[in-house]
């Protein structure tokens, strides 16, 4: 009975690590909306997404996508992003798109 239990407790091991789901599959593209504002110090500065009093999401976007946005800091901005990439200050959104909102942001 000691070993059959093991065998199962072995087994949820496995199907439970093997089901973590990724955050964003190949291609998907999802979308998120908060006010846009700049993290860090020159030069070394970040674009970065606030949707909460406490969540703040870094982007990695390209220079016109940066451009756009830091025009508009404290602005609110619905985001298109890829997926998530590793940048030397943490994980961030690969950003694809941005525009701009109301300054109140739609449920």
């Amino acid at each position: 009975m000691k070993i059959f239990n093991a065998f199962i407790l072995v087994l949820l091991i496995i199907f439970s690590s093997c089901s973590s789901s990724k955050d964003s599959a190949a291609g998907e593209v999802k979308t998120i909306k908060g006010r846009v504002f700049v993290v860090g110090n020159s030069p070394f500065t970040h674009m970065a997404l606030q949707t909460d009093s406490t969540t703040v999401y870094l982007l990695d976007c390209s220079k016109d996508i940066q451009k756009q946005l830091s025009e508009h800091q404290g602005n609110f901005a619905e985001v298109s992003y890829s997926g998530t990439v590793e940048t030397p200050d943490g994980k961030a959104l690969k950003v694809i798109g941005a525009s701009l909102l109301p300054q109140k942001v739609p449920d």
